[in-house]
């Protein structure tokens, strides 16, 4: 299966489904975004790559509402990973600019409620979303508890 397929099915399989673990769904807004195909999912290089494509990028394309960026883990370390998002989210919030960038890399495993979250061992995952949609849906899960 390729990489891309790949992280559909754990989309569709464990971040948009309930998990009695977890105590809820992991994101309860995925399975809506990726039945009406507003996520967008490409490969790309490594961070050197994705900064050209997105040095360009000042606003999330209408039709879409998240997209994920994946390469292989051994292209960029943890610190780099952080340091670009940092850097962006840094940058489009200096500008005015409506977006940020989340990311998944294996070496900053992450758990909540005893559920591992991360994707796969050898695959990082960066994910540009509207900032102003994230914080209305942490505001709707915090309401909702």
């Amino acid at each position: 299966m390729s990489t891309k397929k790949t992280i559909i099915n754990w989309v569709n399989n464990f971040v948009a489904v309930f998990n009695p673990k977890f105590g809820g769904i992991p994101c309860p807004f995925a399975a809506a975004a990726m039945k009406t195909n507003r996520v967008s999912f490409k490969w790309t290089k490594n961070l050197s790559s994705l900064k050209m494509t997105i040095n360009k990028l000042v606003d999330m394309p209408k039709d879409k509402d998240v997209l994920v960026y994946y390469m292989k883990v051994e292209m960029n370390s943890l610190d780099e990973v952080y340091e670009f998002t940092e850097n962006y989210n840094e940058w489009y919030q200096n500008n005015d600019i409506d977006l940020f960038i989340l990311f998944d890399h294996p070496e900053r495993v992450e758990y909540i409620k005893g559920v591992h979250m991360n994707f796969s061992k050898d695959t990082i995952l960066i994910l540009i979303q509207r900032h102003s949609k994230l914080l209305k849906a942490r505001e709707q899960l915090h309401s909702e508890n």
